[in-house]
């Protein structure tokens, strides 16, 4: 995939460069009839659309590779689920210490309640 890219980022500057060569190449000023103006203007502007049309692909390659970093970077996915998980793991060690805590406590107050209504059954 990486030598695909660099092949086709390669090509496509050569062609911005191309094209900037023969804008500039064009440009010079010279004393031309109106035929030779008009072709200079021609190629100018073939090579205009030609510019735009490489800027366009190397913006389409760039979100291309932004994609695939954003849906194919599996270390920082990878990561973020980690977090979360130590973070549930926390939470359930946290919250089974409050269950146990709370269950130590309830069993204590029965047994009272427990000795409690027994001596007093004795009392009567």
């Amino acid at each position: 995939m990486n030598d695909d890219f660099n092949k086709r980022l390669d090509s496509e500057m050569d062609v911005l460069m191309d094209s900037f060569t023969d804008i500039i190449v064009g440009a010079k000023i010279q004393a031309k009839d109106t035929l030779a103006l008009d072709q200079e203007g021609y190629l100018i502007d073939c090579r205009a659309t030609t510019i735009v049309r490489s800027c366009e692909t190397l913006l389409a390659m760039i979100s291309s590779i932004k994609q695939s970093l954003l849906l194919n970077d599996t270390r920082s996915i990878n990561a973020i689920t980690q977090a979360h998980r130590e973070k549930a793991q926390g939470q359930i060690a946290a919250t089974q210490k409050t269950y146990q805590h709370l269950a130590t406590e309830v069993d204590q107050m029965l047994n009272e309640l427990q000795s409690t209504l027994r001596v007093s059954r004795y009392v009567r």
